[in-house]
């Protein structure tokens, strides 16, 4: 029994030590007035070089278009697609936006409740488009263009093979 009292003491001797605070020099810290908590000293500022940032000849580059890097022909073909959808001339849909996307699988980022699909890579784009009601976003990979409208995926139609540059 006392040995258990010697050890219940000396854990609880471990335990308070270690929940002390160690004194540390606070004389770079603010300091506050008791009354209102109110920060009335600063730390001291520490200098910082500042490299030079001025913009060379190679940063200086023109910028780039929505969808630079994205094929034109892929961007016409989804613009006819979305516009016989939308039963909207094509020349009323704007490019906002593009970009290369690797898909996780083949639903192509809308996946249908109850469907499994193969987890493989389908590599395509995401094409942004405004149009006069409203911003359309198209998915396009594996030879299908489909935009996903409240979680459903409506199918635009077929779209030629996807070859990306690296």
């Amino acid at each position: 029994m006392r040995k258990l009292v010697w050890i219940l003491a000396g854990v609880l001797a471990l335990m308070t030590t270690g929940c002390g605070v160690a004194a540390t020099d606070r004389s770079n810290q603010p300091a506050a007035t008791a009354e209102s908590g109110v920060v009335t000293a600063l730390p001291a500022a520490t200098a910082v070089s500042i490299p030079n940032l001025e913009p060379t000849r190679d940063s200086m580059t023109e910028p780039q278009p929505p969808a630079a890097n994205v094929p034109a022909a892929l961007v016409e073909t989804a613009r006819a697609l979305l516009a016989t959808h939308l039963n909207q001339p094509a020349d009323s849909l704007a490019l906002r936006d593009g970009q290369a996307r690797d898909w996780p699988d083949p639903s192509l980022g809308c996946p249908q409740p109850g469907m499994m699909y193969p987890q493989v890579i389908v590599p395509g784009f995401q094409l942004v488009f405004q149009g006069t009601d409203g911003v359309y976003t198209v998915n396009i990979g594996g030879r299908r263009a489909i935009m996903c409208v409240a979680g459903r995926a409506v199918e635009l139609g077929a779209v030629e093979d996807i070859v990306r540059s690296q």
